[in-house]
């Protein structure tokens, strides 16, 4: 749910311990004001990068995860850190720049749709130590994650699998493997640190969800695009790919975990007819515009200039999804 370039800004999503409170509209959290702003924010949760700039330096900390955390009736929200297992990003803390030149083996190509981004070989030992699986005496992504307090992880390139699917026969059960680790690890460290509710979301990728061993380590889907845009911005899928999905969705909704519906429209008609429908499937929905960068699209006051409207691009899965795959890369040259 972040507005990948302004890591800032926030999505509030589902609440309490149960996640199955109803998803909510976007928040801004601006780069340079404290996690105090949030305090005036009365959704239920909020899904946030772990940091305001998503460097290291400008990490959120346990105090700043707990203002976020209180509610203004005192009650409290859940605070997910957003976390990409399928791509390195050149503005966090690990990135080397000596990566650019002498990139590691397990590092690809870059993200046509979202410089800065490059696909990994995500089942490298490198990678899966950087993102939860440490040496002892160093701290992973995940560890810093845990540490400052946040109540669980929104999991984002889930599907980069099926990018190395041609070059590993094994991809998709490497990443099944993947996320069981990350999940189990999590919990774990979670409870040492006394807090024995540690949530994992996964967003999108649905097609995992056919496996027992992926449904059981994790807490809840988002999904991006079950009606529109599949194919092209604000287009409506066609019926057999949206059965499609609900079909696989279904597993997760009979293990009474709760999904989310996410839909990027602009168009108020299509706005209450998905939400409508999306609510009919059994999943939570939350109608936004793709920028993520509005507080309630169903808000009057809240009005979005053309340029805004114009940087509605898909998010990385749906601009790397099978229907979208060959689109030039629009990232500069290095």
């Amino acid at each position: 749910f972040r507005n990948r370039t302004n890591p800032g800004y926030t999505l509030s999503a589902s609440g309490k311990s149960s996640l199955k409170r109803e998803v909510v509209a976007a928040q801004q959290l601006s780069l340079s004001r404290s996690p105090d702003a949030t305090t005036q924010l009365e959704k239920a949760g909020l899904v946030v990068d772990y940091s305001k700039n998503g460097s290291g330096d400008a990490a959120f900390t346990k105090s700043d995860v707990e203002r976020m955390s209180q509610k203004p009736d005192g009650s409290r929200r859940v605070v997910l850190a957003y976390l990409s297992i399928g791509e390195a990003e050149n503005y966090r803390y690990y990135w080397q720049d000596s990566w650019i030149q002498n990139p590691p083996s397990w590092l690809k190509h870059e993200n046509a749709n979202w410089c800065g981004n490059h696909i990994v070989q995500f089942w490298h030992p490198e990678w899966k130590s950087i993102i939860y699986a440490a040496p002892n005496g160093r701290e992973s992504y995940l560890d810093k994650i845990i540490e400052a307090g946040f109540d669980g992880v929104y999991l984002d390139r889930i599907d980069v699998y099926s990018e190395f699917e041609d070059v590993n026969a094994q991809a998709r059960q490497e990443m099944i493997g993947f996320v069981k680790s990350l999940s189990t690890a999590a919990k774990e460290k979670s409870n040492r640190r006394g807090n024995s509710t540690f949530f994992v979301v996964a967003q999108n990728a649905e097609e995992l969800l056919t496996s027992d061993t992926y449904r059981a380590h994790i807490d809840a889907l988002a999904k991006e695009d079950l009606l529109y845009g599949a194919r092209e911005n604000g287009k409506p899928n066609t019926e057999e790919e949206v059965k499609t999905s609900t079909r696989l969705i279904a597993k997760l909704l009979d293990d009474k975990k709760p999904v989310f519906g996410v839909e990027y429209l602009k168009s108020e008609p299509e706005m209450q007819g998905a939400r409508s429908r999306l609510s009919e499937l059994g999943l939570i929905p939350l109608i936004a515009p793709r920028a993520l960068d509005q507080p309630d699209v169903y808000d009057p006051t809240s009005k979005r200039t053309e340029d805004e409207s114009a940087e509605d691009e898909a998010t990385p899965e749906a601009e790397t999804s099978p229907q979208r795959r060959n689109t030039a890369n629009t990232c500069p040259s290095k």
